[in-house]
């Protein structure tokens, strides 16, 4: 069944969990910009933590993201009440 969600907020900042999706990967920008550009500036075994680390953030926001709203849901920007 597909839910249909209002809000006013005409980006996505209606839905916490994108961000902190956003949040684990802009993490990873360092590392990204290193293997992108051949830089060898961090250890190995640093960049595979990272990486780890930030794969189960990113993950853990994806489950709540899956939770909260079900893949059927859209959202409708609303106008705010001007009283």
């Amino acid at each position: 069944m597909k839910q249909i969600i209002e809000t006013t907020a005409d980006g996505w900042d209606c839905v916490e969990q994108l961000q902190g999706i956003v949040d684990a990967i802009d993490e990873l920008a360092p590392i990204i910009y290193e293997i992108k550009h051949c830089v060898r500036k961090t250890p190995l075994d640093e960049i595979m933590e990272q990486l780890s680390i930030a794969t189960e953030d990113l993950f853990r926001e994806l489950r709540e993201l899956k939770l909260a709203y079900p893949m059927e849901t859209e959202f409708v920007t609303i106008k705010e009440d001007e009283d």
